[in-house]
């Protein structure tokens, strides 16, 4: 008995040492490629590398992300020596050049040093895959265990899988994955597959029906070989329907048509908050979940059923609880339905624009909800209603809806307490001035209700500070 005991003391303390080393590698091998690779984020926003590959280069890519980019971060850009240049947004003549080709431009050493990198990082891959299989094998069967799910093992998996996802998307992301790396890649998905989604075979309510630490780590596994298979589809071109198609109808396909159907499946009953709690419950995305998604909704965005959930959970409450969740629902889809309507872009699903007017007429409120308490929120939703004008993508009924339901973000008119000013007179100077600017905008387009917004505008602004830039901006809008 006690030799036993000591055997299973022994055995815990080895698998204790493995899950500290594979967490510290973790942490480390996060960090240094952080500093290395330009596709980590900066934090201001949701990731964004994903949409790149839908772009002929990496001109018009960067001038998609600008888009939305922060107005400060511009500004500091603009005194840093660096303007950011939308191409094709503003201009409105020949410019002579094709600034795209400037892409072809290498700085000095650049290659040098990105043929390093790339190398450096392809030699990390082939000496870690190893012992991420090894140990993924050893420890994933014990969570099918019908008793009781073991935590150490549990932490094990989740280390390996989200190392695997960040060597190999590091990799993928920045363009430098050879055939040996895919291969390897396709390896640790073959062995992760039959898994998928973890939790779902074991009954968790009936075992560890509190235990949060598990359905998180569970939830955490499902989301990094998500991003693994979306990882895995981008290596197809999206600027070959052909190739696109010849995979989906049958040919020789790249990746199993089970796991992509699988991955689908699960972005949808996840954006519908029906994974990750116990059932009959409803599951609430929390920030760092959400945004490991994108990658795979975007990868998967022509699967049925992807693309409209993505929608319904902007247009929803589901990330009402949580602004920083929603102010990612809301940029995400702004994202989609400007690089739907941008033609330098790869094809992409047909949104359905009934879906996408109800999204565009609850944005007023989704500004007002974030008013003064999230400052990026309130921009993003500007910017959003700013650019959809700049390419005219609203009917006439849609900008006389949005000019009414903007009216309250100004000042509205309360039964008892008269005229109250709404968020825009809490928000910095540079915000206000977007939203004149806006407004501006907005009353330049179709329709015949202006004056409603306008007015309530002049009220606003009156003794403000900006009364004389709204001045400046109104007499052009010939209402």
């Amino acid at each position: 008995m006690g030799y036993w005991l000591l055997w299973e003391w022994e055995i815990l303390a080895v698998l204790v040492t493995k899950s500290i080393l594979l967490a510290t590698l973790s942490a480390f091998l996060q960090h240094a490629l952080a500093a290395s690779s330009p596709t980590f984020n900066s934090g201001h926003s949701i990731p964004t590398w994903f949409f790149a590959s839908s772009f002929p280069s990496r001109t018009s890519f960067n001038s998609f992300v600008a888009l939305l980019a922060p107005r400060e971060l511009a500004a500091f850009q603009r005194t840093k020596g660096t303007i950011g240049l939308n191409t094709g947004e503003f201009v409105t003549g020949p410019m002579g050049c094709d600034l795209d080709a400037l892409d072809t431009v290498a700085t000095p050493g650049a290659s040098t040093s990105n043929e390093n990198d790339s190398n450096l990082l392809a030699v990390l891959v082939t000496r870690i895959h190893p012992l991420l299989t090894a140990t993924f094998l050893d420890n994933a069967p014990q969570l099918r265990s019908p008793i009781q799910i073991p935590i150490q093992p549990l932490e094990l998996v989740s280390s390996v899988v989200e190392l695997a996802k960040l060597v190999y998307g590091t990799s993928i992301r920045d363009g430098n994955a050879n055939e040996e790396i895919f291969d390897s890649l396709t390896t640790m998905m073959a062995h992760v597959a039959p898994y998928f989604p973890f939790g779902e075979g074991t009954l968790l309510a009936a075992i560890e029906p509190a235990n949060a630490r598990t359905r998180e780590g569970f939830q955490t596994l499902n989301l990094a070989y998500a991003e693994l298979v979306s990882l895995y589809i981008s290596r197809i071109e999206p600027n070959d329907p052909g190739t696109r198609r010849r995979n989906k109808k049958g040919g020789k396909s790249i990746i199993e048509r089970k796991q992509v159907d699988e991955v689908a499946s699960y972005v949808v009953r996840a954006l519908r908050g029906e994974v990750g709690s116990p059932p009959g419950l409803p599951s609430a995305l929390s920030l760092i979940a959400y945004t490991s998604l994108l990658p795979t909704i975007w990868a998967l965005r022509s699967e049925n059923g992807v693309i409209p959930a993505t929608m319904q959970y902007a247009t929803s409450d589901s990330g009402a609880g949580n602004k920083a969740v929603k102010r990612a629902a809301v940029e995400f889809m702004g994202r989609i339905v400007l690089i739907n309507s941008d033609p330098r872009c790869a094809e992409l699903q047909s949104l359905d624009n009934a879906d996408v007017r109800e999204w565009v007429l609850g944005l007023p409120r989704t500004a007002w909800e974030f008013g003064e308490k999230d400052l990026r929120g309130t921009e993003i939703v500007l910017l959003i209603l700013l650019r959809m004008n700049q390419r005219k993508l609203y009917d006439s009924l849609t900008l006389d809806a949005l000019r009414q339901r903007l009216i309250p973000f100004f000042i509205f008119d309360h039964a008892k307490r008269g005229a109250i000013t709404g968020p825009w007179t809490k928000l910095p100077d540079h915000l206000q001035r977007l939203a004149l600017d806006v407004m501006s905008s907005l009353c330049h387009g179709g329709g015949e209700d202006k004056g409603g917004l306008t007015s309530a505008i002049d009220r606003a602004v009156a003794q403000t500070t900006l009364a004389e830039y709204w001045v400046h901006l109104r007499p052009s809008l010939n209402i």
